[in-house]
């Protein structure tokens, strides 16, 4: 199943995945407050969302690649990008480097990369907006800044189109 929407956060750059066939075993751990919906952006730079972490919770290892960007959203109205561990807003795998030196009768372990998800610093303006949002308040209340402010952050979630991710398996 694939649904369309249209949704983007702000100041997104255009990210798209290149070829690579460096496979990069990651689990995403949300050590957030919020529902984190964590989206990747294919060759074409389609978002393809996946399905959300809920507070506290992490996935199961999903298999990616060097070269293919992830971003984190706050899952009610995705404007808002959560911070990862690897420092920025924009995860892009890495190979983790090289275990420890094994006798070869070992087997040979595979290295999952943990990628913790956490809310970033939000300025005293941003955290009005996003109540102002949650709230539901009239824009016809707030001043022209915020009004603006809302208007272009709008206009930015309607340029990003993504797909859900639904495993076919069930």
């Amino acid at each position: 199943m694939t649904l369309t929407s249209t949704s983007s956060p702000q100041n997104l750059p255009d990210l798209r995945s290149s070829v690579s066939n460096r496979r990069v075993p990651c689990v995403f751990v949300n050590q957030s407050p919020r529902t984190v919906s964590p989206v990747w952006f294919d060759f074409a730079g389609r978002a393809v969302r996946y399905p959300d972490i809920p507070p506290g919770a992490a996935t199961a290892p999903i298999d990616t690649f060097e070269t293919h960007p992830w971003a984190f959203f706050d899952s009610l109205d995705f404007s808002v990008r959560l911070a990862t561990n690897r420092g920025g807003e924009i995860f892009w795998p890495l190979i983790p480097p090289p275990p420890p030196a094994r006798r070869p009768d070992q087997p040979v372990k595979v290295r999952i990369t943990i990628v913790r998800i956490f809310l970033p610093l939000f300025s005293l303006f941003e955290l009005s907006v996003q109540a102002l949002t949650r709230d539901h308040i009239p824009p016809s209340s707030l001043p022209r800044s915020v009004r603006e402010f809302l208007q272009k952050r709008e206009t930015s979630k309607q340029q990003l189109h993504f797909v859900i991710h639904c495993n076919s398996s069930g």
